[in-house]
């Protein structure tokens, strides 16, 4: 028997380079194939996209839109401001369907989706809140490719930082899918001009967000901290 082991013959099994399960950094059109409600264990309220590129690639992300107190605003020096997780499906919906996730949320139903089971370790059927008006909707969101270090759970709230890396796509920017407008774009009457100025400043680019093990470690990493889902403070 060979070195290389058992199994050679005239026949050759076809190789092909390992697929890249991430999108370079980029604007995306595509559509909503589901959009629905999660709770992270804290408390969390999140929506749940799975967005088909035109490209042919499926991308999946979990976008935080309240905190573990159900909030959806923050206040910072005595101001307050929307989540970021907030604004990023609250624009989704406006330029999808005209409305905004308040005024969704008595259209949506109950459906069995597949998501994470921590316990099975997998995708699992369960049912789950989906916002109907938003699935099949078109949309134009730019997309940044993200590297960072993974975590385990740790004390409390706490997440430990560990040497290896894992890559992500996030949804950055959200435009509007016939006009290429930005929300205040379309409320300043302004052209639409920031989309390509966002391409300028990150296409093709990978946003590097990965430290040395000892220094990330030294900084607190905590989990996203619920009435309608979407309440206010």
């Amino acid at each position: 028997m060979s070195l290389f082991g058992k199994g050679y013959n005239d026949k050759a099994i076809p190789v092909t380079d390992k697929q890249k399960r991430t999108v370079d950094s980029g604007v995306y059109q595509g559509t909503i194939k589901n959009a629905f409600i999660g709770k992270s264990s804290g408390g969390a309220t999140s929506v749940s996209l799975e967005v088909k590129l035109d490209s042919g690639k499926t991308i999946f992300e979990t976008i935080y839109v309240t905190n573990r107190e159900g909030n959806n605003t923050y206040e910072k020096d005595g101001v307050i401001g929307y989540l970021p997780g907030f604004l990023t499906v609250n624009q989704i919906a406006l330029f999808a369907t005209g409305k905004d996730l308040y005024e969704l949320e008595p259209e949506m139903e109950e459906r069995i989706v597949k998501q994470y089971d921590s316990k099975a370790g997998k995708q699992v059927d369960k049912p789950a809140m989906v916002i109907v008006p938003l699935v099949e909707q078109p949309i134009l969101v730019a997309i940044k490719e993200v590297r960072e270090n993974k975590t385990k759970a740790g004390d409390g709230n706490k997440r430990i930082t560990l040497a290896e890396d894992r890559a992500y796509n996030t949804i950055d920017k959200v435009f509007h899918p016939s006009t290429f407008h930005t929300q205040a774009e379309l409320e300043q009457d302004k052209e639409a001009t920031y989309l390509e100025t966002w391409k300028k400043d990150n296409e093709g680019k990978l946003d590097d967000r990965y430290k040395s093990v000892e220094s990330a470690n030294s900084a607190t990493v905590s989990k996203p901290s619920s009435s309608g889902l979407f309440k206010n403070l």
